[in-house]
């Protein structure tokens, strides 16, 4: 696989964590495509640098691991901005996305089910209002989002070409 002038500066998709590759590649002196005898899996990865505990070693917290399940929008791309082939291609990558909103929204959606139940639960005993209050708040905001979210899915499915 070669490394073109265009990927250079290719960024990975969760956007924290930006890599130079081909800068990576020439300081490891490993080809990526596996050709050089000293390739190994922690030496060049396409997604993100592995840290130095091992291959099975983490450095996510609990908190980006929750905010990667549940946050559907870093993984599609701006269609306004650009040319009009980079809009026509960020649209295209969105409507191969679009095959994973609707689980997103089933997250959201059961999020908001958790929220109402429990503040019908806590409006029902004696508990203080504003906790009870705060469950509704949330759930109207998680509604929100999983109206969103569908929304989206539908809009990606029903256009498929935009320009």
């Amino acid at each position: 696989m070669f490394i073109g002038p265009a990927e250079c500066k290719s960024s990975v998709r969760y956007g924290d964590l930006r890599i130079n590759r081909l800068r990576s590649v020439l300081a490891s002196g490993v080809r990526p495509d596996g050709v050089s005898g000293q390739n190994t899996e922690a030496a060049v990865s396409v997604d993100r640098i592995r840290p130095a505990g091992g291959p099975g070693a983490s450095d996510d917290s609990l908190w980006r691991l929750l905010y990667r399940y549940l946050w559907p929008f870093p993984y599609f791309r701006d269609v306004t901005r650009g040319k009009k082939l980079e809009r026509q291609q960020s649209y295209r990558h969105n409507r191969a996305m679009r095959a994973h909103l609707p689980a997103f929204a089933l997250k959201w959606a059961l999020l908001t089910a958790l929220c109402f139940g429990f503040g019908t639960a806590l409006g029902s005993v004696a508990a203080p209002v504003v906790v009870t209050a705060c469950f509704f708040v949330t759930g109207s905001w998680t509604l929100v989002v999983c109206v969103l979210l569908l929304t989206a899915w539908f809009w990606l499915t029903r256009f498929p070409e935009l320009y």
